[in-house]
C-alpha cells in the first residue's frame, strides 16, 4: 500500500523525444483508459484542492484514494496518499457513503494513461478528454533525487507545472454546469 506521493507534473510536446532521451533504461508497462471521480468538502474546484477522495476505475480494477494536503518544495509536490482496492460492484455504494459523509462530487475525469518505468520511478503520460482536453506527464518516485535525475535528462523537452494545471478542469466544469 502506497502512503505518500512525490511527483513532478510536466507539460510536453514530443513524447518520442523524451523516451529516446531516457533510453535504454525506460521500459513500457501499459496503456489504460481511466475514469476518475473526485470528491471534496467544497464543490466545483479541483485546483489546489486539499483533502480529496478519488474513486478510480481502470478496466475492472477499482480503488478508493484519499489525497491529503500537499507540501511543495520547489516544483516537486509531496502529499500523503492512501489507497485501497474496492470491488467494482461497490462503486455506487462508496459514492453514497462519501456523499453521506458530507463530501461533494467535484469532477469526473476521463483519460488515457501510458505507464513507463525508469530506474524504479514511474513516468505517466496522460491524455485527458473530460472535463477538458489536456495532456501532461508525471514523474513519480520515492525520492526527490530520482525525480530530479529524470528531469535533468529531459528538461529541454518539458515545462514544469504545479497543481494549477487542474484549473483547466475547473474552467471546463464551470462552463459545462451553465
Amino acid at each position: 500500500m502506497k502512503t505518500k506521493e512525490i511527483e513532478l507534473k510536466l507539460l510536453f510536446k514530443n513524447k518520442g523525444l523524451i523516451i529516446k532521451k531516457l533510453m535504454p533504461d525506460i521500459k513500457f508497462v501499459e496503456k489504460v483508459k481511466v475514469l476518475d471521480n473526485y470528491y471534496g468538502k467544497k464543490e466545483f474546484s479541483i485546483r489546489d484542492k486539499n483533502d480529496l477522495v478519488r474513486i478510480r476505475i481502470i478496466n475492472n480494477d477499482t480503488e478508493l484514494t484519499y489525497k491529503s494536503r500537499k507540501r511543495n518544495k520547489g516544483r516537486i509536490i509531496k502529499k500523503s496518499e492512501l489507497t485501497i482496492k474496492i470491488p467494482l460492484n461497490s462503486v455506487k455504494l462508496m459514492e453514497k457513503i462519501l456523499i453521506n459523509l458530507g463530501l461533494k462530487a467535484i469532477s469526473e475525469h476521463r483519460s488515457e494513461k501510458e505507464y513507463w518505468r525508469f530506474k524504479g520511478a514511474e513516468i505517466v503520460f496522460s491524455k485527458f478528454t473530460k472535463p477538458a482536453n489536456l495532456s501532461f506527464m508525471e514523474i513519480e518516485a520515492d525520492s526527490e533525487i530520482k525525480i530530479k535525475e529524470i528531469f535533468n535528462r529531459i528538461y529541454e523537452y518539458v515545462l514544469p507545472v504545479k497543481e494549477n494545471i487542474f484549473s483547466e478542469f475547473d474552467k471546463a466544469n464551470k462552463k459545462n454546469r451553465k
